[in-house]
């Protein structure tokens, strides 16, 4: 699969992933997840989708392991809804850029009081 395609790909995947996750969800567990970047691989047989949790209800481990067992249904309505030759295998990763930006932005704040 060429670059551009794998680009169209995997916005596509994470505009239905975001949409699932937001309305389809039933999991309450899942109330704050938000997916933030997908990465496609060379040939689209495999999928990491990057999410940030933004209300921290739930416990880490809790909202993974409820990802983990919505995998198969987002999968089949990944299925559905894309014309892919290959529905993408799905793992999920925690994305800590948006934690990182909150730290630097402390760390600057601190410097101005200063």
């Amino acid at each position: 699969m060429d670059e551009r395609r794998r680009t169209r790909v995997a916005k596509a995947i994470l505009r239905e992933i975001s949409l699932i996750l937001r309305r389809e969800a039933r999991d309450p567990r899942l109330g704050g997840v938000v997916a933030t970047q997908v990465r496609l691989s060379k040939d689209g047989s495999h999928c990491v989708v990057y999410y940030s949790v933004v209300s921290r209800d739930s416990a880490e481990s809790d909202v993974r392991d409820a990802l983990i067992s919505a995998t198969g249904f987002m999968r089949r309505l990944l299925a559905d809804r894309l014309a892919l030759r290959i529905t993408p295998e799905i793992s999920f990763v925690e994305d800590d850029s948006i934690e990182g930006g909150e730290r630097v932005l402390r760390i600057m704040r601190s410097l101005e009081e200063d």
